[in-house]
């Protein structure tokens, strides 16, 4: 009988305890929730221009738009980045929790364009409860022609 009992609040205080760890995760998670919104804007100007400039645009991730400039510009192409990542868990975060640094993004040289996803930290309840939302405009001179390679893995 005493067996029984002991087995019975034993039972009680590891329900207990699971059930209270699991709320205080949720409660956590939702109090650090918020997004990380930000922008960076790449210029491509060769410094020996070719008949057919080669411009290769590669993302792990996002959408990537297209389009001819409406006005002139200086520059054979501009890329605009906007990232926005939201989820819970993101109080301290920035983007370089999630991306590679935007330094590393372009290689004006090349005309490389490479924007990585870093890869998941299972322990980090923040990659668990993303979303991302990722769009690379890449805005490109009329007068110019193109060999364009652009990727989304």
């Amino acid at each position: 009988m005493k067996k029984l009992r002991n087995y019975k609040i034993t039972l009680i205080v590891i329900s207990a305890l699971i059930v209270g760890g699991g709320i205080g995760f949720i409660v956590t998670g939702f109090t650090t929730a918020g997004s990380i919104e930000v922008s960076f804007g790449f210029q491509y100007e060769p410094s020996s221009p070719d008949p057919i400039e080669d411009l290769s645009i590669n993302a792990d991730i996002g959408k990537i738009i297209v389009k001819y400039n409406t006005t002139t510009t200086p520059y054979f192409a501009e890329i605009d980045v906007n990232l926005k990542i939201a989820g819970l868990f993101m109080e301290g975060k920035t983007y370089l929790d999630f991306f590679s640094p935007s330094t590393e993004w372009w290689t004006e040289s090349s005309g490389i364009f490479d924007l990585k996803v870093l890869p998941d930290i299972w322990f980090d309840p923040s990659y668990w409860f993303k979303s991302y939302e990722i769009t690379i405009t890449v805005t490109l001179r009329t007068d110019v022609i193109y060999d364009i390679d652009a990727r989304i893995s």
